[in-house]
């Protein structure tokens, strides 16, 4: 009962104190979360300047931030973490209010006097009296002001001008807090420079300044070719550095100004380029131009594309009746009229294939025809230590089957070879990567000769419905189409009459190239008299293909003249006394050198 008493004439000051209690909290609060902030602020502007000024990389960037975190730990215990952690009793908050009004230790003792052991200590009425004498001085207390001012303005001006500070860096500089945002999270990106790079190709071929992880490959003893746009600051020239995986060799190439290009200050864009010739290891790639650097560029070397060429075509002529396949040439040689198939073969995965035949330009179709599927087989490609490493397999490993191309011939000279054509190949791997050679088909034409053909006869005097026969020799370097016999009559006072056609011969079976036979000609077709003269003319052709026409030679030209039996036996009579007379010339000549008669 005493001890409620006691508690109740004291609750004005137990409610003077909580309410001094919870001021000084809050105020303590505040100065420790603006004491988080500001360090926060100055952590990560401390950040900034060092991360801006020293370029760091990315492990570099890893340890500045763990040092920094161990830091502000340190630093938070010590200045932060207590204005969270420290909590005043009502004791200590009865000793400031006795400081602040200048008061003697009664507010003290009347809150000791309130434990239940106090009536231990002396005379319980001096007690009493002490605590009625602290309720009524309670009640006239006002709330102090004695509050930690100094710290809180500290922080308070720490934290205007830190957020002063990050306000105006990402109004001014927008970019750069962008960046060191990303760069903060461990992203390989560059800040903002006075070189603005407009645009970087590296062997034709696009690539970001800024981008980490690009690879680009390149062929075994290939150029590197490469070309800066630059605007902003330019420089006089720049640099690319070239350094082997291993770090052991470091070669550096000038970047200067590409001619045909102004020169002058005025000019805003600019073309650096720079060339490294002979690249034979893997190495890693970075251009620095002005105040720019770019991202690494992994410059893997890699064998170019081994590519072969391949013919498929039927020789119109040949025994043989499939396809011809030829693997590995370059260049054939067929007959005229021939359709070829022009291909290529690669264990490399191939991006485009186009074939240049003069001014055509046409594309290769992946496969290989249907009618020579089955002609193909890998005994052709073995395979060699480049093959492998072209292909990536390993040793032991069977290889990749190759990769097939080739050529529809239609409507291209091809189709039928008349004259030599030569294709030229533009090949580019999956990596952009061209043969180390030109890669180039030629095909030749074996020219095919017109036939040669030989006819006589015995007599030049025939009746009207005559048979004479006719020795006809021909021959042709490939085969022999068709022989036939043209005649046409020549009447007597010198008019043409009727015109007439013999075939011959004609080729069945296989191919003939020697003809050596003898034919009759029935001349009562002609429709001729006596005094008329026949001209007949034997022509042979020689065989080119289905649907074309062969070459056609004749001939020398045979006059018959047309008599009747008189005739005939009056030219033998005559030709009996020239035999006579022949015979006779020969006796004489005989005697004449001392024969016998």
């Amino acid at each position: 009962m005493v001890e409620s008493a006691v508690r109740s004439e004291l609750a004005p000051l137990h409610r003077l104190l909580g309410r001094i209690g919870r001021k000084r909290q809050r105020l303590r609060l505040t100065i420790g979360i603006l004491g988080v902030l500001a360090g926060v602020i100055f952590v990560t502007l401390g950040l900034f300047a060092l991360d801006w000024l020293l370029g760091l990389t990315v492990p570099q960037r890893l340890v500045l931030i763990l040092v920094a975190g161990m830091l502000a730990y340190v630093a938070s215990r010590r200045f932060i973490l207590p204005w969270f952690v420290g909590r005043e009793s009502e004791l200590e908050l009865a000793l400031l209010v006795q400081k602040h009004f200048g008061i003697d230790s009664d507010l003290v003792a009347a809150l000791q006097f309130e434990y239940p052991e106090a009536a231990q200590w002396g005379s319980v009425e001096l007690e009493q009296k002490v605590i009625r004498q602290v309720a009524a001085q309670a009640e006239q207390l006002p709330l102090i002001e004695d509050v930690p001012r100094a710290p809180l303005r500290k922080r308070v001006l720490a934290s205007l001008c830190g957020i002063t500070l990050v306000t105006a860096l990402v109004l001014l500089f927008p970019e750069h807090t962008a960046v060191f945002v990303k760069r903060l999270l461990l992203q390989n990106v560059h800040y903002p420079t006075a070189t603005r790079i407009v645009e970087l190709a590296v062997n034709g071929q696009p690539l970001a300044w800024d981008q980490a992880g690009q690879t680009l490959r390149c062929g075994v003893a290939t150029a590197v070719d490469i070309r800066i746009v630059a605007t902003g600051r330019l420089p006089e020239q720049g640099q690319a550095l070239f350094q082997t995986v291993d770090q052991r060799r470091d070669l550096k190439i000038p970047l200067i100004p590409a001619e045909n290009q102004p020169t002058d200050s005025s000019a805003t864009q600019r073309a650096f380029s720079g060339k490294l010739t002979g690249l034979d290891a893997t190495c890693r790639l970075r251009m620095t131009l002005g105040d720019a650097t770019s991202q690494w560029i992994e410059l893997s070397v890699v064998p170019p594309p081994v590519v072969l060429t391949w013919f498929a075509f039927q020789d119109p002529w040949s025994e043989n009746p499939q396809p011809t396949v030829l693997v590995g040439n370059t260049q054939i040689s067929v007959r005229e009229g021939t359709r070829v198939i022009v291909g290529l073969a690669c264990r490399s995965e191939l991006k485009r294939v186009v074939a240049m035949i003069g001014p055509l330009k046409l594309p290769l179709q992946r496969g290989i025809p249907s009618k020579v599927e089955g002609l193909f087989s890998d005994s052709w490609w073995t395979p060699t230590a480049r093959d492998q490493r072209t292909s990536g397999t390993a040793d032991g490993q069977k290889p990749s089957p190759p990769e097939f191309w080739w050529l529809d011939p239609t409507g291209t000279p091809l189709e039928h070879v008349e004259s030599p054509v030569r294709v030229r190949f533009q090949v580019r791997d999956q990596f952009g990567l061209e043969p180390s050679v030109p890669v180039e088909a030629f095909v030749g034409v074996r020219p095919d000769y017109s036939p040669k053909i030989a006819v006589r006869t015995i007599t030049r005097l025939v009746l009207p419905t005559a048979q004479p026969t006719l020795f006809v020799e021909a021959r042709d370097d490939v085969a022999l189409r068709e022989v036939r016999a043209l005649g046409k009559v020549v009447r007597a006072d010198g008019e043409e009459g009727e015109h007439c056609e013999w075939v011959l011969w004609q080729a069945t079976g296989s191919p003939t190239r020697t003809l050596s036979e003898k034919y009759k000609v029935d001349l009562g077709r002609l429709k001729t008299k006596k005094g008329d003269k026949i001209e007949l003319t034997v022509v042979a052709e020689d065989e080119r293909g289905s649907g074309r026409p062969g070459a056609v030679t004749q001939a020398d030209t045979i006059l018959l003249e047309v008599t009747d039996l008189a005739g005939i036996l009056a030219v033998m009579a005559e030709a009996d006394r020239e035999s006579a007379a022949q015979l006779q010339e020969m006796i004489d000549r005989q005697l004449d050198v001392g024969g016998e008669q």
